[in-house]
């Protein structure tokens, strides 16, 4: 088991999703298979996008969203 960690900035207007992807899978084909992100910003949102269209292919991955406070609503983080 290998873990990878990716947390953003809130702001990141610019994010290359074709390469993000490609280096996500990369990581996987490396032997990943647990990502840790946050729950903040545009870069996190857009990593944990591509990491549920990843696990459709790659059923083995486990993403692990990691929060920043503690929730004031049940469920509020099921699905960013």
């Amino acid at each position: 088991m290998a873990a990878c960690t990716f947390f953003g900035h809130r702001a990141c207007s610019k994010i290359d999703s074709k390469t993000l992807y490609e280096t996500i899978e990369g990581l996987i084909h490396k032997g990943v298979d647990t990502f840790y992100v946050g729950h903040q910003g545009d870069f996190d949102h857009a990593v944990y996008r591509c990491l549920k269209q990843l696990r459709q292919r790659y059923p083995e991955i486990h993403i692990c969203v990691v929060l920043a406070y503690l929730p004031t609503e049940k469920n509020r983080y099921d699905d960013m």
